[in-house]
């Protein structure tokens, strides 16, 4: 009797936990998925206006996937990819220089797209004006330069580790470091003759080249940067349903193919999201050496 008892009593535990586990996997299925910004997105945004700002991802991420979403600040990099990586927000939106570093701390994250804005390689520029005479770093010394004060991390790495000679910082090098509003007006400055050298990333110098071809023609680059991996939406596998992951994927990567996914991508800046490519984690590794943590 005591045997028929106690494995009564363990049929009932497994049936009980099998309940519970699918009671689990539906309201992982029905609840809303938190969604982590890393705080470098929109740099100095108070958490009210940075879910406003982050409306469009929301309205997006619902309507390609069917999926309640909440919008969530993330902190910084580092501290996101910590809850991810805890399951306490289920997806976080990451600068891709950001990512790398996460990944080292936590190799289980991984990303789920690549966010696209119509280049398939990130890299950043020193560029001069074609008359110029400076034919290298030290040519620049004393002069000025122009930095969009909305540049992201690798802007940022760029010219802290690549537009100064050994042993010297930015500051010392040259007279000046100008912080404008954006990229359009580094380079108009660069043209105007305020400063000398203006850093801008790859996608802007595109659209700079696109919307003023005469002025882009009357400059150059003097210096590129290695090429840094893509800003992505990561995940840790197990904590999200791996249909819900599956639909995200698909989802998000169709949301181009779309009227209304076309003009949420616009609000966000981005041309679409993309499959992560198969070279995407050697990236990591070669900026992780190219630029380390400090």
């Amino acid at each position: 009797m005591r045997r028929l008892f106690l494995t009564g009593l363990l049929l009932f535990g497994l049936v009980a936990a099998a309940t519970l586990a699918r009671q689990a996997r539906a309201e992982s299925l029905t609840s809303p998925v938190k969604v982590g910004l890393s705080a470098t997105l929109f740099p100095g945004l108070p958490e009210r206006i940075l879910r406003a700002a982050a409306a469009p991802f929301k309205t997006l991420l619902e309507g390609q996937t069917g999926v309640k979403g909440q919008i969530v600040a993330g902190g910084q990099p580092m501290t996101l990819a910590g809850k991810v990586n805890a399951g306490s927000v289920q997806l976080g939106v990451f600068q891709g220089i950001e990512f790398a570093r996460a990944r080292h701390k936590y190799p289980t994250l991984q990303p789920l797209v690549m966010c696209s804005k119509g280049q398939s390689q990130l890299q950043v520029y020193l560029i001069v004006l074609t008359s110029t005479k400076a034919a290298a770093l030290d040519d620049l010394a004393g002069k000025a330069l122009a930095m969009p004060g909305d540049s992201k991390e690798h802007s940022n790495l760029f010219l802290a580790h690549r537009c100064a000679p050994a042993g010297k910082t930015p500051e010392k090098h040259y007279s000046k470091v100008m912080k404008v509003a954006d990229a359009e007006d580094a380079l108009d400055a660069l043209i105007d003759g305020d400063v000398d050298a203006a850093v801008i990333d790859n996608v802007a110098w595109e659209l700079y080249k696109q919307h003023k071809p005469g002025c882009a023609k009357s400059m150059k680059v003097l210096v590129k940067s290695e090429i840094f991996p893509c800003a992505v939406i990561a995940y840790k596998p197990g904590t999200l349903d791996k249909s819900q992951v599956a639909s995200f994927r698909a989802g998000l990567i169709a949301a181009k193919k779309s009227a209304k996914g076309k003009e949420m991508l616009r609000f966000l800046g981005l041309t679409g999201f993309e499959e992560v490519p198969a070279t995407y984690e050697r990236l990591f590794t070669d900026i992780n050496k190219a630029y380390p943590a400090k």
